[in-house]
């Protein structure tokens, strides 16, 4: 007698085979919004920017619009070196879903910094700007971590806005890099730039003030009563300084046993 074997096979799984996967890019150089700039790596053709479900990868100098409105909606796309330099930077919410990693190289922004619908994660590297960070009721996820450095060389200081719903502004707890700003000296000015927002609770609008949103450190936001537990502030003698999170109890405790065993060892 024949045996009989039946296969079953999900709709879903015959849905994805009929699915193109998404293509991998790399940046060549040059401006981010020209296609030509691209190297699709699964064919190596070029001519398109990353899109929709597309992963690309910047490892060159280059060079970003002031404005992004419409093009690489709904890529991932990681720096890991490189110097990519904008005039402004304005990331438009015609590209939702869309996120920008940065992991090594740097970004410079001569102006204004804005993400509106985007997620922005920097883990390495160094980000600077010299206006306003998140201005204009930007409504972007910034999420620090690593050992990325954020450096305002304007003279309003660090100047984040941060108020707008929906935005967030939020450190890992093991955070290992700076804010420095030319400006900012105490931890006064700090707690102005990041927990009162440059004066938009103080003195912003009704609407402002209701939609004010803090800074996190780990989940926990952060206020002008709780800011020395998490940061500390060290001037650079020129004006300004710089903000590095308070070393956690673990690694404290690291620290004074690595002391203390030095200690003895130099007693024996």
């Amino acid at each position: 007698m024949k045996k009989t074997t039946l296969t079953y096979v999900s709709m879903g799984l015959v849905a994805s085979c009929l699915t193109s996967s998404a293509a991998n890019f790399a940046m060549t150089g040059g401006n981010i919004r020209i296609g030509d700039n691209w190297q699709n790596t699964d064919d190596a053709s070029t001519g398109t920017l990353p899109g929709v479900g597309d992963t690309a990868v910047i490892a060159v100098d280059g060079t970003m619009n002031s404005l992004f409105n419409g093009d690489l909606s709904g890529a991932t796309i990681t720096q890991n070196a490189g110097l990519m330099t904008a005039a402004g930077f304005n990331w438009n919410n015609a590209i939702a879903s869309s996120s920008y990693t940065l992991a090594g190289g740097a970004i410079t922004a001569s102006n204004n910094f804005n993400i509106q619908s985007t997620t922005f994660n920097f883990t390495g590297g160094t980000f600077s700007f010299n206006a306003q960070l998140l201005s204009n009721n930007a409504a972007g996820t910034f999420n620090i971590s690593g050992n990325a450095v954020l450096s305002s060389t304007g003279a309003t200081g660090f100047d984040l806005r941060l108020n707008a719903d929906n935005s967030t502004f939020d450190i890992a707890s093991d955070w290992t890099g700076s804010f420095t700003s030319a400006e900012d000296a105490t931890e006064a000015d700090w707690i102005s730039q990041l927990v009162y927002g440059a004066g938009i609770i103080e003195s912003g609008t009704a609407a402002q003030q209701n939609n004010a949103r803090l800074i996190s450190v780990g989940g926990t936001d952060i206020t002008d009563a709780n800011f020395g537990d998490f940061f500390v502030v060290t001037p650079d003698g020129s004006g300004g300084s710089s903000l590095t999170l308070v070393p956690e109890p673990s690694s404290t405790a690291l620290l004074g046993l690595g002391g203390l065993a030095l200690i003895l060892r130099r007693r024996k």
